[in-house]
């Protein structure tokens, strides 16, 4: 459904970006991004590390991967989804200023 003809049926996509918030994790730079994708109906799906959480609240859903490893050695992958609890219109952000070093 990505190249249909009738502009009346809204399309769905899908973005997967290997850790994109690992150089740009700023919220004010995210945050065009974001709205961008909602209003084009994009998921983005972008696993990462150590992401914060100004950017985590951001998705409706994460999903947290971790490894136990069994007595017999062999390890298991554990998933553990996190819906986001807060309302993501009602979260407030601070913007960037520019400090002066004096």
């Amino acid at each position: 459904m990505l190249s249909i003809t009738n502009t009346s049926v809204r399309t769905k996509k899908v973005i997967i970006a290997d850790n994109p918030f690992g150089a740009t994790s700023a919220v004010y730079l995210w945050d065009p991004m974001f709205k961008v994708m909602k209003q084009n109906d994009i998921q983005l799906i972008a696993p990462g590390h150590r992401i914060p959480r100004e950017i985590t609240s951001r998705f409706g859903v994460s999903y947290l991967l971790n490894q136990d490893i069994l007595q017999d050695g062999r390890m298991r992958v554990v998933v553990k989804d996190v819906r986001a609890e807060e309302d993501e219109d009602v979260l407030r952000y601070v913007e960037p200023e520019q400090l002066s070093l004096y």
